[in-house]
């Protein structure tokens, strides 16, 4: 995916923040295609996870599945989008 100079200084600020946990740094690097195939497969495994394997899968990946459900349920997706970040795909 394309990123602006802009876009891409803010994805980097993200990245490199203490103030964003692990897990939305993945989730973020998978909305941007930028992750390997483990997390990237990871992140489309939670996309199609109902809510029992959601708990199955946080007890391996527990700031992944949190950073998720943020993202599907919160408001991740907005807070990005305020920030100038383009996470459609």
């Amino acid at each position: 995916m394309s990123m602006s100079d802009e876009e891409r200084r803010v994805v980097d600020g993200v990245l490199l923040s203490t103030d964003w946990s692990l897990g939305e740094k993945r989730l973020l690097e998978w909305r941007k295609g930028m992750c390997g195939g483990f997390v990237q497969s990871l992140f489309d495994c939670l996309g199609r996870a109902d809510d029992d394997n959601l708990l199955r899968l946080a007890k391996g990946f527990p700031s992944e599945v949190a950073a998720w459900r943020r993202w599907a349920q919160g408001d991740l997706g907005q807070r990005w989008r305020a920030m100038g970040i383009n996470i459609d795909f």
